[in-house]
């Protein structure tokens, strides 16, 4: 008999410890994320996510990678890798961490929405840092009249009407897969304690003399260099260093205005001579990075008022890196990176002409000749 009380009880127990995990999905361990819970989409501390894997019913296939602190997009039809937008993948992230099922599909249309998701629908694999899966799921359209969205969870039979608390409106354009969406537009994303110097030569023969070198010599101490004959020399001593930190942070983040894909365009952008050439190089690498600046001009440009306007002339850039690096980079965005030699230097102190110094009061008079008049 007593035998078979202990065994009762060790079911007894067990029994209710799963009902209870069961009832209570968020007393789950959160580092395991128990995937077979068909109702239990999101995941609570996305810190632990380290790749998400999206394809949809067309062939697309996006690959997004934590690469230290960086996320990277990867177009699995031609296994090139880029850095993927900022935006985009904290859009993803955060809708990963907030949506919830709402509830489940109505029996009635359970094979209406299961057909609809087998035919148009996103599949989501999500990874932990080390590799492992933790949730598998597909992604449909609106539903609710747009105010959720289809999803199923792998293995499951019947589908959920997925939101965000609080939102109003569809989660599935989030689940992006196109190149084009999720390629950083930034042609520079650089963190200045990584340079170790910038370097801009001016190919235009009226430019030339600007050209430099800006070194960081210290963690908060560079130097400049001028890369011409004809530059003209400055005192060393007027050499401002906020001046030189300041360019250095302003290549943490330039966009372009797009990326141009257009190859024939860029083979018969690159046969010019560019306007400027562009390098800088990273303490990780090895070697230089060199970018090819070529300006966009429009001779007819006026001010808008009829009246030809020097600077409306030129307002976009192409921007050549390689083959899968040609942008597109508005002037008023790019020309904060256009500085010349003399840019870091403070202006060398006046030295008024004597009878102009008279005048405002800002030379002293001479006794001796103030006592001859």
């Amino acid at each position: 008999m007593r035998r078979l009380i202990i065994p009762a009880i060790l079911f007894i127990v067990l029994g209710l410890g799963t009902m209870f995990l069961l009832s209570n999905p968020e007393k789950n361990n959160s580092s395991t994320y128990n995937s077979t819970d068909v109702s239990s989409f999101h995941i609570e501390d996305i810190s632990i996510v380290g790749k998400i894997f999206i394809a949809d019913r067309g062939g697309n296939q996006a690959l997004l990678t934590l690469e230290g602190n960086t996320w990277m997009y990867t177009n699995m039809a031609t296994n090139q890798k880029y850095r993927a937008r900022p935006d985009a993948v904290r859009n993803l992230l955060e809708t990963v961490k907030s949506i919830r099922a709402r509830n489940p599909v109505p029996k009635p249309a359970v094979d209406n929405v299961v057909k609809t998701l087998a035919a148009i629908s996103n599949k989501v694999e999500i990874y932990d840092k080390d590799g492992s899966l933790i949730k598998t799921y597909y992604v449909g359209k609106d539903a609710d009249e747009g105010k959720g969205t289809h999803m199923i969870m792998e293995g499951a039979e019947r589908p959920y009407i997925v939101d965000i608390p609080n939102f109003i409106g569809s989660v599935h354009t989030r689940y992006i897969v196109s190149e084009k969406d999720w390629r950083d537009k930034a042609v520079f994303r650089i963190n200045p304690k990584n340079l170790e110097y910038i370097q801009l030569e001016y190919q235009d023969p009226s430019q030339i003399s600007h050209s430099f070198k800006l070194s960081k010599v210290q963690p908060d101490q560079y130097e400049v260099t001028a890369l011409s004959d004809l530059t003209k020399k400055i005192d060393p001593s007027l050499f401002n260093n906020d001046n030189a930190a300041t360019y250095f942070e302003d290549f943490n983040a330039v966009a372009a205005e797009k990326i141009v894909y257009n190859k024939q365009l860029r083979d018969s952008i690159i046969t010019a001579t560019p306007f400027l050439i562009l390098s800088y190089k990273l303490k990780q690498k090895s070697e230089a990075q060199y970018i090819r600046v070529y300006g966009i001009y429009n001779p007819t440009a006026d001010r808008g008022d009829g009246l030809p306007g020097h600077r409306q002339k030129l307002q976009r850039y192409y921007i050549d890196v390689d083959d899968n690096h040609f942008f597109l980079v508005q002037h008023l965005v790019f020309r904060r990176l256009l500085w010349g030699y003399d840019f870091f230097f403070r202006k060398a102190p006046v030295v008024l002409q004597e009878d102009e110094a008279r005048t405002t009061g800002e030379f002293p008079e001479n006794k001796e000749s103030s006592t001859n008049q």
